[in-house]
């Protein structure tokens, strides 16, 4: 599909300093053309893949609030050069989350087991789609904060807008559940959703926006970013033409 991915690369586990797998490391691979502008957007994934036997059911719908901040969800990096300021048309929070459309997001999550005397299910929250959580998320922070950390020359040239994002890759069935107006369910079969995920970074609390997607979904999944990514360099070629 065009990408250029990085297997087995690995993350300091900051409990038990021992070293921790990312499956995959992926983006779309665009050769540098003068066209460009010094222009570069670029989405970032970070792999976590699982083999879900029975479903994965993301509830709790995300309710927005002052006390947290939703814009602090998205790990993005800008660098900038003097006289450009970034658009909606250019920012990937935006294009990700149009104005005026539905954001629905999840905080919860759940899958299922066999009960030993018979075939009835039980919801659990398995320890292994934790640990992945931590691990992507963690990467994504851990790579952010690198680069805002980073002293930017006052003389930058570049122009870069780049965003990690944490998906979780499933094998099998993803649901959504939720609660209509009149307290009833629903359980919807979905191909992609969106959990947010809580944790801690340098003793700071911290959230992440974590795409959840199954196989029979990754490709239409990667279709859509690809195209969001060549409309934000598109936007940002053209402002700096116009400067």
């Amino acid at each position: 599909m065009g990408f250029f991915v990085e297997t087995n690369q690995s993350i300091k586990d900051p409990i038990t300093n021992k070293s921790r797998e990312i499956d995959l490391l992926a983006e779309y691979y665009r050769r540098y053309t003068k066209k460009n502008k010094r222009c570069s957007a670029k989405i970032k994934f970070v792999f976590e893949i699982k083999n879900n036997v029975l479903p994965l059911v993301l509830l709790t719908e995300y309710q927005y609030t002052p006390n947290s901040d939703f814009d602090e969800m998205f790990k993005i990096v800008q660098t900038k050069p003097k006289g450009v300021d970034y658009e909606g048309a250019s920012d990937f929070q935006e294009q990700l989350f149009p104005s005026g459309e539905e954001r629905k997001l999840f905080t919860q999550y759940c899958s299922f087991q066999k009960k030993k005397q018979n075939e009835e299910l039980m919801a659990i929250h398995p320890e292994e789609l934790h640990s992945g959580l931590s691990k992507i998320t963690q990467y994504a922070e851990e790579e952010f904060f690198e680069w805002n950390s980073r002293e930017m020359s006052e003389e930058e040239s570049y122009y870069r807008n780049f965003i990690y994002i944490p998906v979780v890759l499933i094998t099998n069935d993803l649901f959504e559940l939720t609660i209509e107006d009149d307290n009833s369910t629903t359980l919807r079969n979905t191909t992609l959703s969106r959990l947010v995920y809580n944790y801690h970074f340098r003793e700071e609390p911290k959230s992440a926006i974590v795409y959840i997607v199954t196989k029979a979904g990754l490709d239409f999944f990667l279709d859509d970013m690809i195209k969001i990514e060549e409309s934000i360099l598109k936007s940002m070629v053209k402002q700096r033409i116009d400067l």
